[in-house]
């Protein structure tokens, strides 16, 4: 079976036989399960991160001619990484993990035919299929919840997600991923919800509620993990890091750090939007190293699209086609994607050139799912 085979077969695969009921009889949470096995880490950068300001060569003609002003900017202090190829100034830190084989960037990662909509691109890459190859409205890791792949003893919908509540990534057609931003919704509504469940207890919206009600339940005593950046995202890691570390049963996270459509002054934004997802990133890293979980997390930082070569009459850029993604962790799968050679390919469209992408997103799932999660 090949990769879109496989993506095909968990794009309709029911619901798993003998999934764990919960029940609705009574408002008793059970004992949440533990669970100390491998995660995937989604970090999403909404708007469109732009990959060249991140991860650039020392010289190259057009790129040059295209962005003379943000090029200048990106290669201040840069780091050199790999031969001609340098990294963001920002991401110091995090270059100590490229060194030790814990990190790969991957500097062209999209897919054919690039859309430049925000919303049809984050679709594309939520659901894991390009326009024309499936309809399914579900995302690539709610069909691994429907076909029981990711199922956790006690827990058959191990996602989570910090940062949308209606984000396709973790919806399934049959079963979805829970949205949690903290309990304090649930503690405004508990007595509703125990009155609720002891006065309809046999019915399928009962039985959702309960599940839902003790899945949140296990997750009341998470708080912030301490040594992280008091941003959004630096919150969101660090809760992720305490779920880690105390065992929740949850197999895939997913988090997000917004204001990447630079379209105006993209510069300053950018130094200040790496500068953070550095700091959170390698926080994640050090807490999950002292912790012993390190080796079993990997971290996939990705966004919509990349942004266009040329640098804008704002000092931005506009939506663009392949974009930069990164591996995180010390296992063989981010090992396998450490040392890929950049190859940077121009492709038109409509008149104007974009970046083409040397790496298709739905092989770089594949290995996501096949060499881990499965």
């Amino acid at each position: 079976m090949d990769r879109r085979d496989f993506l095909r077969t968990t794009a309709i695969a029911g619901m798993a036989t003998g999934a764990a009921q919960w029940g609705s009889s009574c408002t008793q949470v059970p004992v949440p399960p533990a669970y100390n096995g491998k995660r995937l880490v989604l970090v999403k950068l909404a708007g469109g991160n732009d990959g060249l300001f991140a991860f650039f060569p020392r010289e190259h003609d057009t790129i040059d001619a295209a962005r003379p002003n943000l090029g200048a900017m990106s290669r201040q202090n840069a780091i050199p990484v790999y031969g001609e190829w340098y990294l963001n100034s920002q991401f110091r830190t995090l270059e100590t993990l490229l060194g030790r084989g814990e990190m790969a960037i991957l500097p062209f990662v999209g897919y054919p035919s690039p859309n430049t909509s925000h919303f049809k691109s984050s679709e594309i890459w939520d659901t894991g299929f390009i326009p024309g190859e499936n309809a399914a409205r579900s995302g690539w890791i709610g069909r691994l919840l429907d076909s029981g792949v990711l199922s956790v003893p006690g827990n058959e919908t191990p996602a989570v997600s910090l940062a949308e509540a209606d984000t396709i990534v973790i919806r399934g057609l049959q079963k979805q991923g829970l949205y949690w931003r903290g309990n304090e919704p649930l503690e405004w509504y508990a007595g509703d919800i125990r009155h609720w469940l002891r006065h309809h207890r046999h019915n399928q919206l009962s039985e959702q509620v309960f599940r839902e009600y003790s899945l949140i339940q296990w997750l009341s005593d998470v708080r912030a993990c301490s040594g992280f950046p008091s941003t959004i995202l630096g919150e969101q890691l660090a809760r992720i890091a305490t779920m880690v570390q105390t065992d929740k049963p949850f197999k895939v996270f997913y988090a997000m750090q917004g204001g990447y459509d630079t379209h105006k002054s993209a510069g300053g934004k950018l130094l200040n939007l790496y500068a953070d997802l550095n700091a959170a990133l390698f926080s994640l890293s050090q807490s999950l190293k002292a912790s012993g979980h390190w080796k079993d997390t990997i971290v996939l930082v990705y966004s919509e699209f990349g942004r266009t070569i040329d640098e804008n009459a704002n000092g931005g850029t506009d939506h663009g086609a392949a974009g930069l993604c990164l591996l995180l962790g010390d296992n063989p799968v981010v090992k396998k994607y450490a040392n890929i050679s950049p190859e940077i390919q121009f492709i038109e469209m409509a008149g104007e050139r974009y970046l083409g992408h040397q790496l298709d997103f739905r092989d770089l799932y594949d290995a996501m799912i096949r060499g881990w999660l499965a």
